[in-house]
């Protein structure tokens, strides 16, 4: 996390802030994991949390030009019934941080 982190820091260039959200939204999109998508997000929330504010702005401006990667209202594991319950979970917390966005976008 801190080599995500270094990317994301103060003095970086914009293109190296908007690679990662686009790794990061790749990891989400792509993934049917719940833990992977939990893990995904609890990066994305931190980073908002504690990096430069640069990372939020390119957050919302990703979330403008190629849609919410946050919205995951459909992202279900069934790989068990543990999982299924883990991935209620993991749509809630995606939910909570698009709404943490969106207090930012007004």
């Amino acid at each position: 996390i801190r080599d995500i982190f270094g990317h994301l820091s103060a003095g970086r260039a914009r293109a190296d802030v908007a690679y990662c959200i686009r790794a990061l939204a790749r990891r989400l999109s792509k993934t049917r994991n719940w833990a992977v998508a939990l893990k995904t997000l609890i990066v994305i929330h931190r980073a908002l949390r504690e990096v430069d504010p640069s990372f939020r702005d390119e957050l919302i401006s990703y979330g403008r030009s190629s849609g919410h990667m946050l919205h995951m209202s459909y992202f279900k594991d069934d790989s068990s019934s543990e999982a299924w319950d883990h991935s209620a979970w993991v749509r809630n917390y995606a939910l909570f941080l698009e709404e943490r966005l969106e207090s930012y976008r007004v």
